[in-house]
């Protein structure tokens, strides 16, 4: 069964909404001008710390979560078994030799030579790239980091995703140097403040030519090498382009998109929030461990016929808002910015209403 039928054969069998492995789920209090604090969490896919990014490992049962964490530098990715709920911890190794300790970021993988190439951006004074080897055996996934490239000064990284081949594709979201007043203006006014970055040994680094957007977030490459995605938060679009820059298009959302993940060459699954933008999640930094509510969707979106599909919607009360979401073990796994759970939501058979949660 090739990728696109497995996941058309995905949306077509599932169950409506489950609550396995998921987080109990209370009332919260509401905050004023956007963002709602959560109850703390108990159960399976509790305890993180700011889980902002996810990525599965093609052909096994596990995700590999970034932890985003201010509170413990320590912390960095952990491997979540997405049947049995087991998890892994791949703890920050020490600074040196260009490596730096700081707040994880962006990660993406991809199959190579019998494991997986994982990068991940690692946020400092400079981003720093960590480029990892992961690889499973009897006893469990090996992970052992390989290398790690610096950043230029001026650029402000989000999202990441190896290219075919080598290298990797990040999103240059605004110079570091730009004054934050400036840099609202310009996403209230739809000015791009970024662009995409491509990173090869052979030719260091360098913009991708047509890829200018409005704060780009999310970015994903196809399984086949061939496309990549990329998310404008403000500019309120899913961009897909060729490696070299060729053949841009664009899908409109009414969202502030965030992640991207890749199914295959046409499907991306994006996700973000859709309440104001810039208001919507105004509380949501000093609320504390437990996280975070605001409105927010996860949408699967079709290139090849222009179209987009919600798969599930938020409205901000009592789960996390989302900030990444990708599916695999026949559920949408949904992780968050702003809390300490990832959030399992399997989706409705056929054509059944997209699961709301509350």
């Amino acid at each position: 069964m090739t990728r696109t039928s497995r996941l058309h054969h995905t949306l077509r069998g599932l169950a409506i909404l489950s609550s396995l492995l998921a987080p109990a789920t209370l009332r919260a209090q509401a905050q004023p001008d956007g963002g709602v604090a959560l109850p703390a969490c108990t159960g399976t896919l509790c305890g993180f710390s700011h889980p902002e990014d996810l990525a599965a490992l093609p052909g096994t049962r596990w995700i590999v979560v970034s932890q985003q964490s201010d509170e413990d530098p320590t912390k960095g990715m952990v491997l979540l078994d997405t049947t049995s709920g087991q998890r892994q911890d791949i703890p920050n190794p020490p600074a040196g030799d260009g490596c730096i300790t700081g707040r994880g970021g962006g990660l993406g993988v991809r199959p190579e030579q019998g494991g997986f190439r994982v990068v991940r951006i690692v946020h400092g004074k400079a981003d720093v790239v960590e480029t990892w080897r992961l690889a499973q055996t009897p006893a469990g996934i090996t992970a052992s980091r390989t290398a790690c490239t610096p950043a230029p000064e001026d650029l402000f990284l989000n999202d990441i995703a190896p290219l075919a081949g080598e290298g990797f594709v990040t999103t240059h979201m605004f110079d570091r140097s730009l004054p934050k007043d400036q840099r609202d203006a310009m996403f209230r006014n739809d000015t791009p403040t970024g662009v995409l970055m491509r990173w090869t040994a052979a030719s260091g680094w360098a913009r991708i030519p047509g890829s200018e957007g409005v704060f780009p977030n999310g970015v994903d490459v196809s399984p086949s090498g061939r496309w990549i995605a990329f998310a404008e938060t403000y500019g309120h679009r899913l961009n897909r382009i060729r490696p070299d820059g060729r053949d841009r298009s664009s899908v409109t959302l009414a969202m502030q998109p965030d992640n991207v993940t890749a199914v295959d060459d046409t499907h991306f699954v994006v996700v973000g929030g859709t309440g104001v933008p810039l208001v919507s999640t105004r509380n949501c930094a000093p609320l504390g461990k437990a996280g975070c509510a605001f409105p927010s969707a996860a949408i699967l979106v079709d290139f090849a016929h222009l179209s987009q599909k919600v798969l599930v919607r938020s409205e901000g009360h009592e789960t996390p808002g989302i900030s990444t979401g990708l599916i695999a073990d026949g559920a949408l796994w949904l992780g968050t910015s702003f809390g300490d759970r990832v959030t399992r939501v399997v989706l409705p058979a056929g054509n059944a209403p997209a699961p709301n949660l509350k």
